[in-house]
């Protein structure tokens, strides 16, 4: 994992029957906002916080997941005191068919 301004993130590229990218994010700060080309899926998979999208604040918890779409600004922010994991899937990530 690579060191941020908010924490930790390795981003994966996946080959094989699923194809295309995701990426594990660790949050010991506040995220910025930002925005991306593709649609993506955060899900919390440890902790809890908030994920803002827009002018929405969305709670997660582990196994909450939020829909951002392409060119919303989001960012995103551990609990006071906690930390919040989160695996991000892009919409370019697909299946591929045999």
């Amino acid at each position: 994992m690579r060191k941020t301004s908010f924490g930790y993130m390795k981003e994966f590229d996946v080959q094989g029957l699923l194809q295309g990218k995701f990426e594990l994010m660790h949050f010991d700060k506040p995220g910025r906002p930002h925005t991306h080309e593709d649609n993506e899926i955060a899900v919390c998979i440890h902790g809890s916080g908030v994920v803002v999208v827009g002018d929405e604040v969305f709670e997660v918890s582990q196994g909450t997941a939020v829909e951002v779409l392409a060119g919303v600004s989001h960012h995103m922010r551990p609990t006071i005191d906690k930390t919040l994991s989160m695996m991000i899937f892009y919409r370019s990530l697909t299946v591929q068919k045999n």
